[in-house]
């Protein structure tokens, strides 16, 4: 797929940046979820989780989160940032249970041809 190669060709430069720091979940030694975490400074972005279909409902999302919240702590930010997509989702359920609180909701819009 043309988006798929996309992808891998953001991870690849953005993975040479020092700023940013992937993270990978493993379940029953097969990778399971991933997550990124941009610090720089005293700020730290926590973001591009994601969990395979067959491996979600094992904690990978909330581990990979606590996780990286550690990283960023130890790097010495003091201000986190992150985004669930939807209310009441397990992303949302997990941002709250590691200390995040909602800053903002926002709408997307679409428009159907």
């Amino acid at each position: 797929e043309p988006f798929a190669g996309w992808i891998t060709q953001a991870m690849r430069q953005l993975h040479k940046q020092p700023a940013f720091r992937f993270f990978l979940a493993f379940l029953h030694g097969q990778p399971a979820a991933i997550g990124v975490l941009y610090a720089e400074k005293e700020f730290a972005a926590v973001m591009s989780d994601a969990t395979l279909i067959d491996k979600r409902k094992n904690g990978c999302h909330g581990a990979l989160l606590m996780h990286r919240i550690d990283v960023a702590r130890n790097l010495g930010c003091k201000t986190l940032v992150s985004q669930a997509p939807y209310v009441d989702t397990v992303s949302e359920r997990n941002m709250l249970r590691t200390g995040f609180v909602s800053a903002y909701t926002s709408e997307y819009w679409v428009k159907k041809h």
